[in-house]
């Protein structure tokens, strides 16, 4: 493998450990809803990434580049939404949602296993949904995505170089993120933290929320 593209992967995986709206969001949803809910959201966030990937090797990012209100809209909507995520957090308490979660599951199994299957499919979509959202409408992973193939493209590899470092790139986020989420759900761990879990998605709320407000404020 090119030694350009190892140096991008290796760059790339200390950028998935470093914290941001990607990783809070995980472990919100990790926590919150369970290991299943939180696997889906990093699929969602590799998708999402892979956006990113797709228009800043089709030379796309270059037409955005020259946008300043395409990234100022991003901007604003990518903070909007992570507040929205954050607000979500802090005003449901995490007891009285998994009850009603539970309430709402139970009845639906009672009333038919057809139900139940839609059920857990838009809670799948949901899932995925948030974590696309997350990583597409972060203005921050935008600029980082076109500045990584902007270089490479200088460097002047070739295409199928590109995209197989973007289809790596994609591979590590989603493994990083499920691997994260997967973590927070096993069993000895999740009982530790169990008491404390109202307040860590509290936590994660305001973090969210303390994102979106630098995100919002920012000069870029």
């Amino acid at each position: 493998m090119n030694s350009v593209v190892v140096t991008i992967l290796g760059v790339h995986l200390l950028g998935l450990v470093s914290p941001g709206p990607d990783f809070a969001m995980i472990l919100r949803n990790s926590l919150s809803f369970g290991r299943r809910y939180g696997v889906l959201s990093a699929l969602g966030i590799a998708l999402g990434l892979s956006v990113h990937i797709a228009y800043s090797i089709l030379g796309i990012s270059l037409l955005m580049e020259n946008s300043p209100l395409f990234f100022t809209a991003l901007k604003w909507i990518g903070a909007l939404f992570l507040l929205w995520l954050g607000v979500l957090s802090l005003g449901v308490p995490l007891q009285i949602r998994r009850t009603k979660k539970e309430r709402k599951l139970q009845q639906a199994m009672k009333a038919s296993k057809i139900k139940v299957l839609i059920s857990f499919q838009n809670q799948s979509f949901k899932a995925i949904l948030t974590g696309f959202f997350t990583n597409l409408l972060n203005v921050k992973a935008a600029f980082y995505i076109i500045g990584i193939f902007s270089h490479l493209a200088q460097k002047g590899l070739p295409f199928l170089v590109q995209a197989l470092c973007g289809f790596w790139m994609v591979l590590l986020t989603f493994i990083w993120f499920a691997l994260v989420a997967s973590v927070l759900n096993i069993e000895r761990f999740k009982i530790k933290i169990q008491k404390y879990q109202h307040w860590i998605e509290r936590v994660m709320g305001v973090l969210l929320i303390l994102i979106a407000l630098q995100i919002m404020f920012s000069n870029q």
